[in-house]
């Protein structure tokens, strides 16, 4: 195993997503001054209505073919190819229902709903495209296809600003964006792997039928992490979802780089699954790193939490504040999150890991449509730290019980001072 493929590719996807996350955020402030507050929870509230149709598109296929791909490498070409044209049904799929559910969602603005739903197509391909180079580990491709997205972004939001545009003016801009970035970044791919796209009803069937519990999964996932903003959106308005999105925003960025680590160590895990000892240590380790990672990026958010929600609001927002250092709490959780549903994936427990985010679901939608009436986003944000902890406990309790293995959560100093001694090679064997 070798310690800078699995740092690179982390490092590209967090340089990548640094840049990306430096443009998106001057965006978001451009976008919060110039929407208004009822017209940011506007943005973010139809943001989250789409990102649960490009779940549905998304299927699971994502890491079922990844992990197909890495272990039959013979076949990759075929693989990927047969993965591309499934996640292109599915995108049309989910853009038909989600065009039929607009009509009640959107009630009182069903344009802002037509002008999202191509978004829910072209983001889709954008991830597919994702695929093969998560497979070949070439993730400085799809590293810099977010930065170029996000810098266009940037320069209409700045646009905006400056002129004083609409909300559909800037879903109209980042549809064409998304559309022509897309020629480019296809031809990398296929540079990477000659895409064979002859459809094979064998590879299909095994991918959905892989892909079906992790479906089941990740729809509930979106659902428990973005149905909050939904239920802000009807029970206490658009102000309320502003509010919260804002902090929310800066939350979902910061638990990227742990997703970014486990794309780099899955197709790793995933060749190590057969040697016990070697998967149990890769675990150990990355778990050392996600939450001394964590630890210390929760601890500067606490920090500097003021000053972020006042850089994108434009005055001290005691509010947004708050509603921030809560979130920070769930990061730890949220990091070790990823490696603990990974490795659910990889040990083939993707049914558990469905009925684990079923629970999830349903208590989060119990306690927001208990506390949100009286307490608002502030209710919000302490059920997702709860929704996060009760993810990660049942989780490792699956691990436990399949692999025999559970992280000592006590053994991070140790891979720290590794970490620091050996340059970074920590997941060298």
């Amino acid at each position: 195993m070798s310690s800078r493929q699995i740092n690179l590719n982390t490092l590209y996807q967090i340089a990548g997503k640094s840049l990306a996350v430096i443009f998106g955020f001057v965006s978001v402030i451009f976008l919060r001054r110039t929407l208004g507050l009822s017209g940011f929870g506007n943005y973010i509230y139809i943001i989250s209505y789409i990102s649960i149709f490009v779940t549905f598109s998304d299927f699971g296929t994502h890491l079922v073919s990844v992990k197909q791909a890495s272990q039959k490498q013979k076949i990759e070409s075929k693989i990927l190819g047969n993965a591309l044209m499934l996640r292109t049904v599915f995108s049309l799929i989910a853009s038909f229902f989600a065009l039929l559910i607009g009509f009640l969602a959107f009630r009182q603005n069903i344009t802002l709903c037509l002008l999202s739903l191509p978004l829910i197509i072209l983001t889709t391909f954008k991830s597919s495209l994702l695929i093969v180079f998560h497979t070949k580990l070439k993730l400085y491709y799809s590293s810099l296809h977010e930065i170029l997205i996000a810098f266009f972004l940037f320069l209409v939001s700045w646009h905006l600003y400056l002129s004083g545009g609409t909300l559909s003016l800037y879903l109209i801009s980042a549809n064409v964006i998304y559309f022509f970035l897309s020629f480019p970044f296809l031809y990398f791919a296929l540079k990477t792997v000659p895409l064979n796209f002859t459809p094979n009803a064998r590879i299909q069937k095994k991918i959905i039928t892989q892909s079906l519990p992790l479906a089941g999964i990740l729809v509930l996932y979106t659902l428990y992490s973005k149905i909050d903003n939904v239920l802000l959106e009807f029970i206490a308005g658009s102000e309320s979802v502003g509010v919260y999105g804002v902090s929310y925003k800066i939350y979902e960025n910061l638990v990227l780089p742990s997703a970014y680590l486990m794309n780099s160590v899955l197709p790793i895990m995933a060749k190590k699954l057969k040697n016990a000892r070697s998967f149990s240590n890769l675990f150990q380790k990355t778990a050392d790193v996600l939450i001394f990672s964590s630890l210390i990026l929760m601890t500067l958010i606490i920090i500097f939490a003021p000053f972020l929600t006042a850089l994108i609001v434009g005055s001290k927002s005691p509010l947004e504040t708050s509603v921030l250092r809560i979130l920070a709490i769930a990061l730890p959780f949220a990091f070790l999150n990823h490696l603990a549903g990974y490795a659910i994936i990889t040990i083939n427990q993707q049914s558990k890991f469905l009925l684990i985010s079923f629970f999830a679901l349903v208590f989060n939608l119990t306690v927001n449509m208990l506390f949100i009436p009286r307490f608002s986003f502030t209710a919000a944000a302490v059920n997702t730290v709860l929704t996060q902890f009760l993810v990660l406990v049942l989780s490792f309790w699956v691990i436990y019980k399949q692999k025999g293995i559970s992280p000592n959560l006590l053994n991070w100093p140790k891979t720290f001072y590794l970490f620091v001694k050996k340059k970074g090679r920590v997941f060298d064997e």
